[in-house]
């Protein structure tokens, strides 16, 4: 009888051994995972900051396209313009007025274009 009862307490020592085997393998996963699952963080937040940037940049190409177009409006040739190198308030001033059969421009409560 005590031989059974030492075989019996044996198979539950391994039992719980085996838990704490178990439990050790968890948390070596979990400490091996934590790293990546921030790396798969911080990628996400950099390929969106990434995509702000480029939009950003292209919203500011577009501008100064626009703006040197806008500019060289301003003059139909270099050789009749006087002031080649810069643009004075009179050249940069913009109207708004259009015949009237097509929009009405100062009128506060027409179509906006």
């Amino acid at each position: 009888m005590r031989r059974g009862a030492l075989l019996a307490q044996a198979a539950r020592s391994r039992r719980g051994m085996a838990l704490m085997v178990v439990l050790l393998v968890l948390l070596a996963l979990l400490v091996l995972c934590t790293p990546f699952l921030f790396s798969a963080r911080d990628a996400d937040r950099a390929s969106t900051q990434h995509a702000d940037r480029v939009e950003a940049r292209l919203a500011l190409d577009a501008a100064a396209r626009h703006a040197r177009h806008v500019l060289a409006q301003s003059y139909s040739s270099a050789d009749l313009d006087r002031t080649p190198w810069s643009d004075t308030e009179e050249e940069l001033a913009v109207d708004n007025q259009f015949d009237a059969a097509f929009l009405n421009a100062n009128d506060p409560r027409g179509p906006m274009w």
